[in-house]
């Protein structure tokens, strides 16, 4: 939304600069995007005269002229092919810029500078339109009012000192669509009071009940439709103060008729329409849906389609115009024209919305049908309109107007606590205050509660009010969001029980947010893949299909017939989950759910392709037993399970060529591994994939869902580093174990940090080189308390595993 200073200037005194101004709007919930001064673009551009004009010797398109700036003449060579003797004009001396260089194909600036054409000296620019950056006229000079004064500022003479402030305007904010609405918001801001518009209507002897009928049939789609009608009108061009209002923000102007209306429109924001009255048949006006009707001819000259749900205006013969949106091209205003008919309605939001969406055809008039208008000020405006043409093109008004208006649209009333709206805010507000503040934007106190709450009305203009929540709102932004202070600490109270939460949400939600995909396939199999020498397959006695003749032992084979889908699809890398039930017959005694059969949840993942892509600074790393490693600690950290062990298994399984058994709190849970190339021909898959296969009932058992907060320590930490000599023979897991044994509770982290193999650590030998931490959560430990500590685990790599400490 474009709004003039000087425009609003007209309804408060605004007595603020161009930046408080903005700044207020914006802090009263008006975001000012920019503002613009109209007089920025025409500094030091002047009213000239032209004293003489004489041909160029040299072109026969140029004429040399001698222009009187109010203090000098000057030479300047012109183009133009109006220029003439005794014509004011907008002059440019020597070193000032114009907006717009008529030759450069981009329109840039240029700034003017003495030169030489053909052979003649030139000082300045007499301007056109285009070069101004005020009209898009490029072929003649710009010609003033005779009256016009030589240097006076073209900026003045033009009225055209002025700021122009773009706001962005919310969808839930019809009422800022207006200059009356911005002046409400500032007078609400500032205190100044709102002055609005005298309205005196002269009014002929003739009524307009005798001219012109109106009839409402879809009263749903129209609640109300106003209507007035002004004879012995002269249609011709505006006067200069209108078209200079509706220039500035963006309206092209018409003709004094068609202006009226836009500009009452930018005005109070209530969309008008003036119809010829001449061309009306049967001096009749209906408003109905477009049942019957397939197609309409609008002011564009495009034939629109109609359906039975679009509104429309029509006349005795037919429609003249899509409600809220366009009028028709068969009963435009023109030249011809002496007597019309001006519209002012209320028309229902979702259908005007849905037509304007449908035809691809957005107006002003139904940017603010579709936003919600203000339905009580159909008759201020029309009078307003009524006044100005009466003024403007000498209309005569008919006495009376038409107003159908079955079921009244009442102000919402809504009961607001001060009390709660306080608390609310963390501010001391009186209810007095409050009423004030509210009173400035049109919010009437109707009636004080003995339960301490007040009713309020609220007009019908602000349809984004609707709930005490909203007056809360209002509350803020009146009485000014930066006097709302933030407090510098929160509180906040947590329960002593969590929430139950199933771990396998939480697996669901940690693996999701990691990258891996969910899938979820069938539970059936054909016999030959359920089996494996390590589980009995449970055969189905009634399969719907070859293909589904046993239950599932393992989930793996369901998520490698995904990974091989994916691969022939050219897919090279992904990551799968997937949480399910396996089953098995039941010789060996484990739980059962029915004699002799086996259930189990699982969760099963599997990995493949590369870890990440790559680029420039960082070669591509391909997925490793390391990497799905990584992602089991971080699973079982998420889970809160922090006693897990990792014990490498040589012999291949029925699954995997690598693995890795994993024990959590000594009960085996699961393993990890790589799945063995045989399993992966089977399923012409020529990459490796890597899977990690864990029991849920086993996580659920000893993992937990509740979190606990444990503060960092306020002591510094102590790192020490230690390298030792060990048989190849022994794990990093071995090592680990044997320092924790020792470490005692202090201890924070273990971190491999390297490992050696070679000649200075002997055949058969590695160096492994730790990083210890320790921290005390009540005290700072001393450099003894570390040297014991370090003697401790020293020992005990050298007496249990043969270690020897690497200098």
């Amino acid at each position: 939304m474009r709004v003039s200073r000087n425009w609003l200037n007209n309804y408060v005194a605004l007595g603020l600069t161009d930046s408080e101004l903005a700044e207020r709007l914006t802090m009263a919930g008006l975001e000012v995007e920019s503002f613009e001064s109209q007089a920025d673009n025409l500094t030091g551009i002047v009213v000239g005269e032209v004293r003489s004009v004489e041909s160029h010797p040299n072109a026969r398109k140029l004429t040399v002229c001698r222009v009187f700036d109010g203090k000098r003449e000057t030479q300047v060579v012109c183009g133009a092919p109006n220029v003439a003797a005794g014509l004011k004009i907008a002059f440019a001396p020597e070193g000032i810029s114009v907006r717009r260089n008529q030759h450069d194909p981009e329109g840039g600036p240029l700034t003017i500078g003495r030169v030489s054409l053909r052979g003649i000296e030139s000082a300045g620019m007499i301007c056109s339109g285009y070069e101004l950056g005020i009209s898009d006229d490029r072929e003649g000079i710009l010609i003033l009012d005779t009256n016009a004064i030589p240097g006076v500022p073209l900026s003045r003479e033009l009225g055209m000192d002025d700021t122009l402030f773009e706001i962005g305007v919310t969808a839930n904010r019809p009422d800022l669509l207006s200059h009356i609405g911005v002046a409400r918001e500032i007078s609400a801001n500032t205190g100044k009071p709102l002055k609005l518009p005298r309205i005196r209507v002269p009014e002929g002897k003739r009524e307009v009940g005798k001219a012109l009928s109106v009839r409402v049939i879809d009263t749903i789609n129209c609640p109300r439709y106003s209507a007035r009608v002004v004879e012995n009108v002269r249609v011709e061009p505006s006067p200069g103060w209108l078209r200079d209002s509706l220039t500035s923000v963006g309206i092209r102007p018409v003709n004094n008729v068609v202006d009226i209306t836009n500009y009452v429109l930018m005005e109070i924001g209530q969309p008008l329409h003036a119809f010829d009255y001449d061309r009306l048949a049967g001096n009749a006006i209906i408003v109905r849906g477009g049942g019957g009707e397939k197609s309409f001819v609008t002011l564009d000259g495009k034939r629109r389609e109609v359906r039975e749900d679009t509104l429309l205006i029509c006349d005795g013969g037919g429609p003249v115009a899509l409600a809220g949106v366009m009028g028709g091209l068969n009963s435009e205003i023109s030249a011809r024209t002496t007597s019309i008919v001006i519209e002012s309605a209320y028309f229902n939001p979702v259908n005007i919305r849905r037509t304007s969406k449908r035809l691809g055809l957005s107006t002003e008039a139904s940017q603010r049908f579709e936003r919600g208008a203000d339905p009580n000020i159909t008759a201020w405006a029309l009078d307003r309109a009524a006044q100005l043409l009466s003024e403007v093109a000498g209309g005569t008004v008919l006495r009376g107007r038409i107003d159908v208006y079955p079921k009244k649209i009442r102000e919402t009333r809504i009961t607001f606590n001060v009390k709660n709206s306080n608390k609310l805010l963390g501010i001391t507000l009186r209810k007095t205050e409050v009423s004030t503040l509210f009173n400035r934007i049109g919010i009437k106190k109707i009636v004080q509660q003995k339960s301490g709450g007040t009713i309020y009305s609220v007009p019908t203009w602000r349809p984004d009010i609707t709930r005490e929540v909203d007056l809360v709102e209002e509350a803020a932004r009146l009485y000014g969001y930066e006097k709302i202070g933030t407090a510098g600490e929160i509180r906040l109270n947590l329960g002593e029980h969590a929430p139950a939460v199933d771990v396998a949400d939480l697996i669901r939600d940690y693996l999701s947010s990691s990258g891996f995909r969910e899938i979820v396939t069938n539970s059936m199999s054909d016999r030959e893949t359920a089996s494996h020498p390590e589980a009995i397959p449970v055969i189905l006695a009634n399969p719907i299909s070859l293909d589904m003749t046993a239950l599932r032992t393992s989930l793996l084979q369901g998520l490698l017939t995904t990974i091989r889908h994916n691969l022939f699809h050219g897919i090279d890398s992904s990551r799968f989950y997937e949480i399910g039930s396996v089953f098995r017959m039941n010789p060996s005694g484990d739980p059962e759910i029915i004699s002799g059969y086996f259930e189990e949840e699982r969760l099963c993942l599997a990995m493949y392709g590369l870890e990440s892509p790559g680029h420039w600074e960082d070669k591509p790393k391909k997925v490793t037993i390391f990497t799905l490693k990584g992602e089991a600690n971080a699973l079982f950290r998420k889970i809160s399970l922090d006693n897990s062990r990792y014990i490498p298994y040589s012999t291949p399984t029925a699954l995997s060529e690598r693995s890795i058994f994993i024990e959590i709190k000594g009960e085996r849970v699961g393993s990890l591994g790589l799945v063995s190339s045989a399993l992966l021909k089977r399923y012409d898959i020529d990459t490796e994939v890597f899977f990690l296969d864990l029991a849920l009932d086993k996580l659920r058992k000893s993992g937990s869902t509740a979190l606990t907060f444990r503060p960092y320590s306020r002591f510094p930490v102590v790192r020490r580093d230690l390298a030792v000599i060990v048989n190849e023979s022994v794990t990093i897991g071995q090592i680990e174990d044997a320092i924790r044994a020792v470490a005692g509770p202090m201890l924070r982290e273990i971190i491999l940090f390297d490992i050696y193999r070679g000649e200075q650590a002997g055949a058969g030998k590695k160096s492994c080189a730790f990083s210890l931490e320790w921290v005390s959560e009540n005290r700072t430990l001393e450099q003894q308390d570390i040297l014991e500590l370090m003697g401790g685990v020293t020992e005990k790599l050298e007496s249990s595993l043969g270690a020897v400490l690497r200098q």
